[in-house]
């Protein structure tokens, strides 16, 4: 969806002060203005498109999350508090969550360029 919208202030562009019989202004805060940042606040939010793609990017975080959460468990097993095992359980974890924040950064990258 193309934005109608620009970051500013309405009151810049309406000039409401400059029509002939007065101000339609409420102490700086008219209808127009009211619909205007409704508007831009629904853009703002984005598309369904957008929300679905995010969702998505999440859907698959947790995932990984949960199933690296299991690989670990298992791994463990009896001996977690093996010095050894957990040091390797740490760093595999650590892994795995760089891998996930690479992900998402990928996703985002991805619907920023979709924006552009």
């Amino acid at each position: 969806m193309e934005r109608l919208t620009f970051e500013g202030n309405f009151c810049d562009i309406a000039q409401c002060k400059d029509v002939s019989g007065g101000s339609f202004c409420e102490y700086g805060y008219c209808d127009q203005r009211r619909v205007w940042e409704r508007l831009k606040a629904y853009e703002d939010i984005g598309t369904v498109e957008e929300f679905a793609a995010y969702k998505q990017t999440v859907d698959y975080a947790k995932a990984k999350v949960k199933e690296i959460q299991d690989r670990i468990d298992a791994r463990a097993g009896d001996n977690y508090h093996d010095e050894t095992k957990r040091t390797l359980i740490l760093e595999e974890r650590q892994g795995a969550y760089i891998t996930i924040l690479e992900a998402a950064e990928a996703a985002l990258a991805a619907k920023e360029g979709e924006r552009e």
